[in-house]
């Protein structure tokens, strides 16, 4: 994905795209299966998949080991991303394999340097989400039926503000990873499980900021986390994502 346009509210509703993608393949993969009369299902691997549009350049010169192709991400950038994997969580029925391109310096969320540059390693905004989800995403993905308003999505129209994956362990332990798209406005958002009470929280992380900040070898913290504070109310459990953001929010929840 890229955002050649510098459109960000267009570039922010990036997932949409991707549950399209998803759907037509879903739909594609039953069509056969049943034109077939097979009982086989084929599922898919999402074998490369990252944000990439700023550093095209693929010329080495002939150098040793030239900085090739290294992308710089931003707080966009890195809400894509989480995109990406709320929607591979939601397909979890058809995406069994998802691999990011690359991990490290070549469109990747770490940047190195050479010992001659000061060895330092750079942890990009993209970074932390993907770890997150990878982290704490865990069990059953759960169908979330989502209640969200629209905003202007530049040349895509409207978009949903709101995008959402959750995952279930049975031990009740439920993962929420929630993103704002709209640059303006903060979504106030309530959590309900169908069948169960939110009983506390023991994770709460966003990631939000100017759409254009990023994280430098100088400046190393501009794009990162920090802890918001949900709070639990008759059993649902409310927060709000700043405009725009990712939180990733993890939470107990009992039988009612």
């Amino acid at each position: 994905s890229n955002n050649d346009a510098n459109d960000t509210p267009a570039f922010l509703a990036e997932g949409v795209e991707i549950d399209r993608v998803l759907e037509d393949y879903a739909g594609v993969l039953a069509y056969v299966r049943g034109k077939l009369k097979s009982k086989k299902n084929v599922y898919v691997s999402f074998d490369e998949w990252n944000v990439w549009y700023k550093d095209r350049g693929g010329n080495g010169g002939w150098k040793d080991a030239p900085h090739l192709l290294e992308e710089v991400y931003n707080v966009e950038d890195a809400l894509v991303c989480a995109q990406y994997l709320n929607a591979f969580i939601r397909r979890a029925d058809i995406v069994k394999v998802a691999c990011i391109a690359q991990i490290v310096n070549v469109i990747a969320p770490i940047l190195t340097q050479g010992a001659k540059a000061g060895g330092a390693v750079l942890i990009q905004s993209i970074y932390h989400p993907i770890a997150l989800i990878n982290q704490a995403a865990r069990g059953f993905a759960l169908k979330p039926i989502i209640d969200t308003p629209t905003y202007k999505a530049g040349k895509r129209g409207e978009a949903p503000t709101v995008d959402v994956a959750i995952s279930y362990e049975p031990d009740g332990t439920t993962f929420a990873s929630i993103v704002n798209r709209d640059v303006s406005s903060s979504a106030d958002v309530t959590i309900e499980v169908e069948g169960r009470s939110v009983t506390g929280v023991s994770l709460a992380k966003q990631l939000t900021g100017d759409p254009k900040a990023h994280n430098t070898f100088e400046q190393t913290n501009v794009v990162q986390f920090t802890d918001v504070k949900p709070t639990v109310t008759d059993g649902k459990l409310k927060l709000t994502i700043p405009a725009p953001g990712f939180v990733g929010v993890k939470f107990a929840t009992a039988k009612k």
